[in-house]
Parts: structure tokens; C-alpha cells; sequence
């Protein structure tokens, strides 16, 4: 039996991956161009838009190479500690034995305290910028960069200030350090917002896009050529259609095409397989956002589901019965999230 190739699990990368290449290829080129303004990149997008698989795929290109350590992490109250801990698992041997002759890292839990040369180190040098500037400069000298990838940003953290500015202050320095940070809009956001990280303001910028229908139509031509089915282009074109190009969409509608596919698949087939996709985009990411918006964000939205096709300002605007400011407050919250999205002058889709 031929393996279903469409996976709909967050955190996992699915098989049937597109869309995203320019992004990833543009961010590994970056390792060897030092003008590159993809060195230090932000990725941000909906649930389920591909920021986590772009991470892993960009893992996935640095694994046979000896040149490149990439560490991977979520951006969680233990941050710096993770740092430390991963990019020390990740070192070559010969390292770990150079390291080890040197310095005694305490977040390992082995000493409490650092050594150097045998010697008692003063107690200030027992932290995240002295231990990780000492593994990086053995990195340097063996010519070996370092790829920071750190998946579900949140909002402003002590840890967050204190990995990004540590990471400003090397690069400054001249280590081969590069980051990707991927998060949600919002939480994306209040980082770059935060005074003291302002210089995130000048890293490549990326706001995960839909991805063209016709290019999920091929795909899913391609990836059903493997089951031998009578199906004609027309259907493949309905199902695309239905994703909006939306890459969890894309996944959940292929899976249960892929699962119940059969001689007898119809259009029937199809629009069982649209709603079963649709409950879970609802249960998994649509009810999700919508109840972490706060009251009159919500109240925006269901002036907009009163539309057919798009909703104008001026509509919201009488609805709510509010001025063109309030409205226009609640309309800049809900974009920067990424509920909403601006369809042209005045209309919001």
C-alpha cells in the first residue's frame, strides 16, 4: 500500500511541501553571502502557514554539512539554557575534548561554578554570553558557522532580550552566527516593538502568503499519479480551489482525498473530504485565534461575516456604530494578526 504523502500534523514537516522554496533557498545562500540581508531573517505567518516546516527543511539542508551546526529551538521560558545545551550536543567531538580542558559549564548540571585552565573563575563569567562566545570561538577557528533556528516566538521575554542582544553583540564581533526566528504576527510583533531590540527592526522580513492555487492543482495531480485514478484535471482544480491556498488546508483536503480514494472517486468524494478538512481547520486554528482576540475584535468580525465577498469600512464603521478611529484601531489589530486582510482601498476580506 502507497503511504498517504499529504501530513497534516503541526510541528511536522509534511511530504508534499511547496511554496516555499524561494524562501529557503534564499536563506541558505545567506550562509555563504556575507552581504545577504538573510542572515538574520524573521518568518511570520497564520496557524498552520509553513513557518515550522520552513525551519525543518532549512535543518534538513545543513545535516550533511560538517560546516554548519544548526541549533533548533522554541523560544520558551528555558531559552538560553536550550541554547547553550543544544549547540554543546551538536559539537564534534574533538571540540567537546578541546571545551572540556577549559571550561565547566554549570547549566549542564555537572559543577556548580566555572574552571578555567584549573583555576577558579570569577562567579560573572558563569553565563550565557561568557559560555557561548567560549564555544564560538573554537567554531571560528575550525571555520564552523552557527545556525540559530527559534520556532513559536513569543511576546517579549527577559530570555528573549537577553539571546537577541547577545546575538547582535556577536555579530558585531564578527562571529559566523545567523538566526531564523518564526512566530505568529502578533508575537512577532511585540519583539520588534520592544525598545531594547529594535535592531530586529533591520532583519529580512518574510509574511508567509497563500500559496497560488495552480500550484496546488499540479501538486495534487502529481501526487495522486501515484494511485492510478480516472480523475480528470477539472477535479484537481475543485480541490485546490477549495484550499484558498491555505497550506494546512492543502494537507487536510489531500489527506482525506488520499484516504478515501477509490475507482468510484467523484465529486461527492471531494466534498465530504472539504468538509471533514474544513471541522478541523475550524476546531484547530480558526477557534483558537478567534477566542484570543479580545471582545471587540470579535465584535469586528461578525460585522464582516454579514458580507458576501468582502466588507468595506464604511459598512464596520455603521454597524458598530463607532467613529472612523475606533473602527480603524480594531481593523490594524486584526490585520496584524493575520485574521483579516486588506483586498483593496476600504475592503477587508
Amino acid at each position: 500500500m502507497i503511504e498517504n504523502p499529504f501530513n497534516p500534523s503541526f510541528g511536522e514537516r509534511p511530504e508534499r511541501f511547496i511554496g516555499r522554496e524561494q524562501i529557503i533557498s534564499n536563506f541558505v545562500k545567506s550562509l555563504k553571502n556575507p552581504n545577504s540581508p538573510w542572515k538574520t531573517s524573521i518568518i511570520t505567518g497564520i496557524r498552520g502557514s509553513g513557518k515550522t516546516a520552513i525551519l525543518a527543511d532549512i535543518t534538513k539542508e545543513f545535516a550533511q554539512d560538517k560546516s554548519v551546526i544548526t541549533v533548533s529551538m522554541d523560544a520558551s521560558d528555558n531559552l538560553l539554557e536550550d541554547a547553550l545545551s543544544r549547540l554543546y550536543y551538536k559539537l564534534p567531538k574533538t571540540i567537546v575534548e578541546e571545551l572540556s580542558g577549559t571550561i565547566e559549564f554549570s547549566f549542564l548540571g555537572m559543577k556548580a561554578g566555572i574552571q578555567q585552565n584549573g583555576q577558579n573563575m570569577p562567579s560573572f563569567l558563569d553565563n550565557f554570553s561568557y559560555q557561548l562566545m567560549q564555544m564560538l570561538k573554537i567554531l571560528q577557528k575550525k571555520e564552523i558557522k552557527v545556525l540559530f533556528l527559534i520556532d513559536e516566538i513569543q511576546r517579549h521575554t527577559g530570555q528573549m532580550r537577553t539571546f537577541a542582544s547577545t546575538y547582535q553583540i556577536l555579530k558585531r564581533e564578527g562571529f559566523q552566527v545567523y538566526m531564523m526566528m518564526a512566530g505568529l504576527p502578533q508575537a512577532l510583533s511585540d519583539v520588534l516593538n520592544d525598545d531594547l531590540l529594535t535592531f530586529l527592526n533591520r532583519a529580512k522580513r518574510v509574511q508567509l502568503e497563500n500559496i497560488p492555487v495552480n500550484i496546488v492543482t499540479i501538486d495534487y495531480m502529481q501526487a495522486f499519479q501515484k494511485r492510478n485514478l480516472n480523475l480528470s484535471e477539472h477535479f484537481f482544480e475543485q480541490a485546490a480551489q477549495a484550499t484558498l491556498g491555505y497550506p494546512y488546508l492543502m494537507q487536510l483536503i489531500g489527506y482525506y482525498l488520499w484516504e478515501n480514494a477509490d475507482d468510484e472517486m467523484n465529486d461527492l468524494a471531494l466534498k465530504k473530504a472539504i468538509i471533514q478538512a474544513k471541522e478541523e481547520v475550524f476546531q484547530n486554528v480558526a477557534d483558537i485565534m478567534f477566542r484570543a482576540l479580545s471582545e471587540n475584535d470579535q465584535a469586528f468580525l461578525f460585522h464582516m461575516v454579514q458580507d458576501t465577498n468582502f466588507s468595506t469600512i464604511k459598512d464596520i464603521q455603521k454597524r458598530f456604530g463607532e467613529s472612523k478611529g475606533y473602527v480603524g484601531v480594531y481593523r490594524k489589530r486584526l490585520i496584524d494578526v493575520g485574521v483579516i486582510e486588506v483586498l483593496g482601498h476600504g475592503k477587508l476580506g
